[in-house]
């Protein structure tokens, strides 16, 4: 396939993940007028799913993450009040498998947008990193959402089934949610850098990191010396290359320079 037909094909599925996405934000704004004639915990919920979900149209993040967080937490505000975790009790667990992980990449570019974290794709950056920021972010998520089903169960006393091995199960869900987002945005990262041409320093021409962790010297032009006195290069002649000088009477001589500093000879 060639890069054109690729290119085309990419911008028309993130049109329709973008078309999805808006759907979904429409959703949750009538999701919300409904709940302003519920009590006020409802409201509330629903009133934050509209804000969170205008972020990754503001930010204009990739269209499928945008399709895949708003979907999720919609399905998760609604699925307490329109009793979906008694009539699929799977879906607890399928939420955990998802929401951490786009929350958790969300997260990931937008610290990028702020300058906090690196871009993926930026040169230097090993490629375990993204994984690595993705899961730690996904982690405090993950948490986070227990956190917030023991406040809900324990101290509002909301009916949710939260347990210990409920509460182990999920956070095992969102660390392995968190890491395939972390693992599909590396990926991603490394297709735009190679679309656009980019690639490792060594792969350029730029030396690489020496075995000691620092940079490599890049070696000097030829033709070039280091001056003793001041530590810039000069201009002097290249290893074997013959000069003249004047001899006793006038006429020149050559002299081959065996090296900087090196013995000469007379030819």
């Amino acid at each position: 396939m060639s890069n054109g037909s690729r290119s085309t094909g990419v911008s028309l599925a993130g049109r329709v993940c973008r078309a999805g996405a808006d759907l979904v934000r429409v959703a949750a704004v009538v999701s919300a007028l409904v709940a302003a004639f519920s009590p006020v915990s409802k409201a509330v919920a629903f009133g934050l799913v509209c804000v969170v979900l205008a972020v990754p149209r503001l930010a204009r993040l990739p269209a499928a993450l945008d399709l895949v967080l708003g979907t999720a937490l919609l399905a998760a505000v609604w699925a307490f009040p329109a009793g979906w975790y008694a009539a699929a009790p799977w879906l607890d667990t399928a939420l955990h498998l998802v929401l951490p992980g786009a929350v958790a990449a969300t997260l990931h570019l937008l610290l990028v947008r702020a300058r906090l974290l690196p871009p993926p794709h930026a040169d230097g950056l090993r490629a375990g990193s993204v994984p690595l920021i993705t899961v730690a972010l996904g982690a405090v998520v993950a948490v986070v959402w227990e956190f917030y089903e023991w406040f809900g169960k324990d101290v509002l006393g909301a009916a949710i089934r939260a347990h210990y091995d409920d509460t182990i199960a999920d956070l095992a869900a969102g660390l392995t949610s968190a890491l395939a987002a972390g693992l599909l945005l590396a990926a991603r990262a490394h297709r735009t850098h190679r679309l656009a041409g980019g690639g490792p320093p060594e792969a350029a021409g730029a030396p690489g990191p020496a075995p000691g962790g620092e940079p490599a010297e890049r070696p000097a032009p030829a033709g070039r010396t280091d001056h003793p006195a001041h530590g810039k290069p000069r201009a002097g002649p290249a290893h074997g290359a013959r000069v003249s000088r004047p001899g006793r009477a006038g006429a020149p001589e050559d002299v081959r320079r065996t090296g900087p500093g090196g013995p000469s000879r007379r030819a």
